[in-house]
This record gives structure tokens, C-alpha cells and sequence, in this order.
């Protein structure tokens, strides 16, 4: 446990945490090896997934990180530590989306591919609005898969104009 408080402790000043957050990664850690056995976990994944879910809470960006193999890995080895810990704590990790219904409903009613993404879009805008967090995830999916099917009949129905920016002939520039 000393191990994993102090990379929890090194960690969380590096990334110029408060206290605050520091010591809840600490708790969280401390909670989850409670609960578990230490030969079953890496103690340094998990207290990196403690501080990982405390730092995404306490920052609350979605700037995205880097990319590469080694980013990848170690980005899904923390969230599956992550889910892992929050899980063995009580929280409910298994959220349901809008994404998970409107998929099933455009297959079980036969929409194109073109209406589903466009509908998939449509959800993920859906929650920058607050109103929208409040209603259930089903309803979301539903609704954004309707209001694509709409939109793209609207759109596939009227004719295509295309402008062509008019030159007089025989006038040299």
C-alpha cells in the first residue's frame, strides 16, 4: 500500500493536483485495495487509474492527449483499471447511451447507414445541451434517429442546384 500511495502522491504533484483531489485518489486507492487483493492488481495501474478519475473530474477537459501505440496502451490499461476500481467502490460504471439503442433501432428498422450516422451525430450534439442530459438515453436515440430520417427524406427531395459563377464570353482579363 506505501507503494501505491506514494505513486499516487508523486503522480497527483506532478500534475499539480490540490490536496483535495490527492487525497481522494489516495482514499480511492486505499478503498479498492480494502476490497481486493494486492496479487491480483498492479498497484501502480490502479493508483494511476485512481488519480486518472480524480484528475479527469477535477480538470474537466476533453482535449485529447497524443496518439501512438504506447499512448494507447497505457490509455486502456487506466480505463480498464479505472472501471475496475470504480466498479470494486459501488459506483455504477455501466451508463447506458443513446448509442446503444439508436444502433439497435436503425437494425430493427432497416434505416440506411447514411440515416444511423447521421443520427449518431445528431446524439452526440444532443448532449451539449443540458435539457437533453435529463432525458433518458432511449428517448435520445430515438428521437435522433427519427429527426435524421427527416431531415435526410427534406434534403434527398428537393432538387440539386448548383451555382456556376458566370464569365461573359469574349472578355479577356
Amino acid at each position: 500500500r506505501i507503494e501505491a500511495c506514494a505513486f499516487v502522491a508523486h503522480v497527483s504533484s506532478s500534475l499539480l493536483l490540490d490536496q483535495a483531489s490527492t487525497f481522494t485518489a489516495l482514499v480511492l486507492c486505499q478503498r479498492f485495495f480494502k476490497l481486493r487483493s494486492f496479487s491480483q492488481f498492479d498497484a501502480q495501474i490502479i493508483a494511476g487509474a485512481t488519480v486518472n478519475a480524480v484528475h479527469a473530474v477535477a480538470s474537466d477537459s476533453d482535449v485529447p492527449l497524443g496518439t501512438g501505440s504506447r499512448y494507447s496502451d497505457l490509455k486502456m490499461a487506466l480505463i480498464n483499471a479505472e472501471q475496475t476500481t470504480l466498479r470494486v467502490l459501488g459506483f455504477d460504471v455501466d451508463v447506458p447511451t443513446p448509442l446503444n439503442f439508436l444502433l439497435s433501432y436503425a437494425q430493427q428498422q432497416r434505416f440506411s447507414a447514411e440515416t444511423a450516422q447521421c443520427a449518431v451525430k445528431l446524439s452526440t450534439d444532443a448532449y451539449f445541451d443540458l435539457a437533453a442530459l435529463e432525458l433518458p438515453a432511449f428517448a435520445v436515440g430515438a428521437a435522433s434517429l427519427r429527426i435524421a430520417s427527416v431531415a435526410l427524406e427534406v434534403l434527398c427531395s428537393r432538387p440539386l442546384v448548383v451555382v456556376v459563377p458566370f464569365a461573359p464570353i469574349g472578355r479577356g482579363a
